[in-house]
């Protein structure tokens, strides 16, 4: 006899479909690219990149690049390069902050592309980071940081309903896509860099960033209690063993409401370092 045919299915409405694309991350998206864009960013939208453990090829939400030329030729120029996640979570997440130990010394972990990253001073080669003295301005090196997050699921067949704080596979998953995505983007940029002539300044400088569209919360363990604060800002770092070294990056988690200011921080960041070089490489 054979198989009956399978039961037709009903066709989704626009209403449903809308629905289902409000409780995606699509929309989220869509939003933050036209954000950057009206920025004045160059943006691609799921840039693809080999995943390291798979080999398979994967896709970063939104890639982004602004330019600050250090002279009106634009031969020498500082590249502002921001990967990003989106998430839109329905439940809150959770971070664990606390006192960085020795702030300044995250100059060390920003991550930069291109020539020169080491300058020459008092005839020894010193890390760009460390010869701006970034330590002065940049976000990154100040403020509470966290290492620790979670998200919330509600525990079945529980009266009154309970939590469970767990961490969630998506959520997870976006900050090691940020940290994939970098890695390629690096090692991108070093293989089509190309010297034409004399050797000119071609620096991407960049930034991870994780958005959000629902709440975020501070979670500051105190000796007897925990302390819980709505956020729109978490300086993240994520430890991750990348070619047999351990690596730390740097990501920003931000509300959507919070990613304006967050480029605008960017932008005063990128400037400053642009006129920082521009003094370097002025002719003595």
């Amino acid at each position: 006899m054979p198989p009956a045919p399978p039961a037709p299915t009903s066709k989704i409405s626009h209403e449903q479909m809308r629905d289902a694309l409000q409780r995606s991350g699509y929309l989220l998206e869509y939003r933050v690219e036209e954000l950057l864009r009206r920025c004045g960013y160059m943006v691609e939208a799921n840039q693809s990149y080999p995943d390291p453990i798979t080999g398979k090829s994967r896709e970063l939400d939104i890639a982004a690049i602004s330019a600050e030329p250090l002279n009106d030729a634009y031969r020498d120029i500082l590249w502002p390069r921001l990967l990003i996640e989106c998430v839109n979570n329905t439940q809150p997440m959770a971070f664990l902050t606390k006192s960085s130990m020795a702030p300044t010394a995250h100059i060390y972990d920003l991550k930069f592309s291109g020539v020169p990253l080491k300058i020459k001073s008092n005839k020894r080669w010193v890390k760009l980071a460390d010869f701006l003295k970034m330590e002065r301005y940049h976000h990154r090196c100040k403020g509470r940081v966290a290492t620790q997050f979670c998200s919330f699921t509600p525990k079945k067949n529980t009266q009154p309903l309970q939590w469970l704080a767990q961490h969630k596979d998506i959520h997870f998953d976006s900050f090691n896509k940020l940290c994939f995505a970098l890695n390629h983007d690096i090692d991108e940029h070093f293989s089509n860099a190309k010297l034409v002539g004399k050797e000119s300044l071609n620096i991407q400088m960049y930034y991870q960033i994780l958005v959000v569209a629902c709440d975020l919360v501070d979670v500051f363990p105190t000796k007897d209690a925990l302390k819980l604060s709505d956020a729109n800002h978490i300086h993240f770092i994520q430890s991750h063993v990348a070619r047999g070294k351990e690596q730390r990056y740097h990501i920003d988690v931000v509300t959507e409401k919070f990613l304006p200011k967050l480029l605008g921080l960017i932008d005063a960041e990128a400037k400053k370092t642009a006129q920082l070089l521009k003094r370097h490489s002025a002719p003595q």
